[in-house]
């Protein structure tokens, strides 16, 4: 009784200690993870930013694009002064004069009156922030031609389709490396060797064929686009 009354007490003595150098570990252990955590998130803030800026820099084409910009605002200036009644009856100089004012009015409205180096961060911002404009000749599903609801109504189908495929992707190849592993030298192993290097190529690139083999030849899937589950009774787009 004496024996096990001591070997207890020890216990109950090194118990809380055991205790508060487990919640030391723990501790540490979070710290380190929330650390990694913050370096990761900041190393891919940084990437991002960085790709974002290089994509400016390489969409401008060296100052190219202000040029065009430029040349697009004198043709508008043009045209919406020709359609102007006043505009025949106006001397020569009057229509320099008003024309030179409104395409410089029309520069400073847009920022092409300062340089390409001062307006890169407010195109950084806007970038960030899919701060982006009007899409000409395209509409989100809710009817708006803003850039940034076009992106944003559609990465919930985007992330969908993303991640199943990925899921996919990665199940097939778990499998398929477990297959060919116990068939090594196989002929199927030397064909998909064989094959490796086309997975250079973009997803995209093979997406354009798949499309024109499951929708165009054979009709078996649509073109784009999606439905609810399970999907109506009208096949694609509406139509019966």
């Amino acid at each position: 009784m004496t024996e096990m009354t001591i070997s207890e007490a020890q216990e109950t003595r090194a118990g809380p200690g055991q205790g508060s150098g487990a919640r030391i570990m723990l501790s540490s252990s979070l710290a380190r993870i929330g650390r990694y955590g913050l370096v990761r998130l900041l190393t891919i803030g940084i990437a991002v930013v960085m790709g974002v800026l290089l994509t400016i820099f390489i969409a401008n084409w060296g100052g190219h694009l202000d040029e065009v910009k430029k040349a697009a605002i004198s043709y508008g200036v043009m045209m919406g002064l020709r359609e102007r009644p006043e505009w025949r009856i106006m001397s020569r100089e009057e229509r320099d004069a008003i024309y030179q004012e409104m395409v410089a009015i029309e520069r400073a409205r847009r920022g092409l009156d300062r340089p390409f180096l001062v307006r890169t961060p407010g195109y950084l911002i806007s970038a960030l922030t899919l701060d982006l404009g009007r899409a000409a000749h395209m509409t989100s599903p809710s009817g708006s031609s803003q850039v940034r609801l076009i992106i944003l109504e559609l990465l919930p189908a985007t992330l969908v389709l993303f991640g199943t495929a990925n899921l996919l992707l990665f199940f097939l190849a778990l499998f398929g490396a477990l297959f060919l592993s116990r068939r090594y030298g196989s002929k199927l192993d030397k064909a998909i060797i064989a094959l490796a290097p086309t997975s250079a190529a973009p997803a995209w690139f093979y997406g354009l064929f798949l499309i024109l083999i499951f929708a165009v030849v054979l009709g078996w899937l649509p073109f784009g686009g999606m439905v609810e589950a399970p999907p109506p009774p009208q096949r694609y787009g509406g139509m019966p």
